[in-house]
């Protein structure tokens, strides 16, 4: 089965993601997988915008020790000295409520409650009738010896802990360590109906971050609109993973007493986390639907042939918004970035380097996640670190392995989103004018048609 997806973009000046398309294709792929038929051309006009991505603050007395840090959302830092984003995302508006969901903060009330085995978590209640539970943990601490290694399950702890702030999010590229970014950082966060049981069995929607594989540049994205424009008839999960340096490093030493790809490690961890514990929060582990846009979009793209396409029932079907996918060179090609962190640390006369480099700390190590040139250039690149090629996670080039259809054989939803400025089919920047540029990307009205690589 094959469907054209058009119009399903507004014409909008402002070039932030317009949340209201991803509102729709969410919705749309909703459908697709439930009914398992054609969906009508959606048109979303421009001022039927809603906002996903800015955050309710969370004013809460009491929190959790370390997995749950009081903290309040603030703009996602950047180095890009014009706020533009790096990945299809404006860091400058991290955090904030925009012009068009001025609310008031909804109100929450004692609990509610859930029992992982390994945690006992309260969330919120929202006067939306929906149920939120903020900085979960999914993986253990990746730091000391676990840093460039496989996720490994959370330890057990005792009493409940408070699931009502944001935890920490992961570090990118020139990110200060605060009480908001931490290496610590591997956790989820749920929003759920609040008549939702565990015998419930919703669709669950899955939301990988963007941020160019450097930084996690959407830790906030809240899903309450989500739920309410479904009726409240589906759960919303988004999650931290490990990026730039601490996500991407590759070398000989790191796959050889190590794991490559660490961040998309994380994200296969998380999915096997939601298929032990979702249903828990009344979600039905047999329709999860994976959903990106731009790294995270690439993410998702890479889940699907992950293994070489090993179908392990982890999702049902994905949404891929502006995908970005890097080059994902052999690791021997990366090895000069390793040595380069090795040489500005005092590891470089060490027996052990890779042992040298997860004994530094924390904040001494972070100094070096930087943006840096590629071997033989001399300017600096926005996406210098990225997944690789491993041998294992993925054993050929993902192109090559679409080719050869190992993938995983699920509906696949994908499109671009206008004014996305870097990754943008028309490219703005190579203009004469940047507002040239801007008024061409502006009369890029309509997605092109996007077919599904399969359809049940």
């Amino acid at each position: 089965m094959v469907h054209n997806w058009c119009n399903c973009v507004p014409n909008s000046a402002n070039t932030e993601l317009d949340a209201g398309a991803v509102l729709r294709t969410q919705k749309g792929m909703l459908q697709l997988i439930t009914q398992a038929q054609s969906l009508a051309v959606c048109r979303i006009q421009s001022e039927a915008r809603l906002n996903l991505c800015s955050p309710k603050e969370h004013n809460v007395d009491e929190t959790a020790a370390k997995d749950n840090t009081n903290q309040t959302p603030s703009p996602q830092p950047s180095d890009n000295p014009n706020n533009n984003s790096d990945d299809n995302d404006n860091n400058k508006d991290k955090g904030k409520s925009s012009d068009d969901d001025k609310e008031e903060p909804a109100k929450k009330r004692e609990g509610p409650f859930v029992d992982l085995g390994y945690s006992k978590y309260e969330g919120n209640v929202l006067e939306s009738n929906i149920h939120e539970y903020l900085g979960i943990r999914y993986a253990k601490a990746p730091t000391g010896d676990l840093r460039w290694r496989a996720p490994e399950e959370p330890e057990s702890t005792t009493g409940t802990l408070k699931a009502q702030e944001y935890a920490p999010y992961c570090p990118g590229v020139n990110d200060g360590l605060n009480s908001r970014i931490d290496e610590d950082c591997l956790f989820a966060n749920v929003w759920t109906p609040a008549n939702a049981t565990s015998d419930s069995k919703l669709p669950v929607m899955v939301f990988f971050q963007s941020g160019g594989y450097i930084r996690n540049a959407s830790p906030y994205v809240n899903g309450t609109q989500l739920i309410s424009a479904s009726n409240n008839n589906i759960i919303f999960v988004n999650f931290n993973y490990r990026v730039g340096m601490f996500g991407f490093l590759a070398s000989k030493e790191v796959k050889e007493d190590g794991h490559l790809n660490a961040g998309l490690m994380d994200q296969r961890f998380l999915l096997n986390w939601i298929q032990k514990h979702i249903e828990e929060f009344g979600g039905d582990p047999e329709h999860v639907i994976l959903h990106g846009e731009s790294a995270g979009a690439g993410s998702v793209a890479l889940q699907l042939v992950a293994y070489g396409g090993k179908d392990e029932g982890l999702f049902a079907g994905a949404i891929a918004e502006s995908t970005f996918m890097p080059g994902l060179p052999n690791p021997d090609d990366l090895q000069y970035q390793f040595d380069r962190v090795v040489n500005a640390t005092d590891c470089a006369d060490a027996d052990d380097t890779l042992k040298c480099l997860r004994g530094i700390k924390s904040t001494d190590l972070q100094a070096h996640n930087a943006k840096a040139p590629f071997d033989g250039r001399t300017y600096r690149s926005y996406f210098y670190w990225a997944p690789t090629t491993d041998g294992d996670m993925f054993p050929d080039l993902p192109s090559k392995l679409y080719e050869k259809g190992e993938f995983v054989k699920v509906p696949l939803l994908s499109g671009s989103c206008t004014n996305g400025m870097y990754l943008n089919p028309y490219s703005c920047y190579i203009t004469n004018s940047i507002l040239r540029g801007i008024q061409l990307c502006r009369q890029r009205r309509q997605l092109s048609p996007v077919h599904t690589l399969h359809a049940k």
